[in-house]
């Protein structure tokens, strides 16, 4: 996620290129907006994924039980 985070920082961050001079413009509204869905969502994603490993888990036990009949 931490990736994903400096992906958003940096298309946030729209280079202008004008003659010797290289600035950074202000982020722009919509990659705000984007960066901020994204804080929301990464606990979810978390949530989730910590749930699907559970299931992985209960699936791998009742695999074993059915092999052991």
């Amino acid at each position: 996620m931490r990736l994903l985070r400096e992906v958003a920082d940096l298309s946030a961050a729209s280079l202008l290129i004008s003659g010797d001079r290289l600035a950074i413009a202000q982020p722009t509204l919509l990659n705000l907006l984007i960066h901020a869905q994204a804080e929301l969502i990464y606990p979810e994603l978390e949530l989730f994924y910590s749930e699907l490993e559970l299931l992985y888990s209960e699936l791998e036990l009742l695999y074993s039980e059915l092999v052991l009949l």
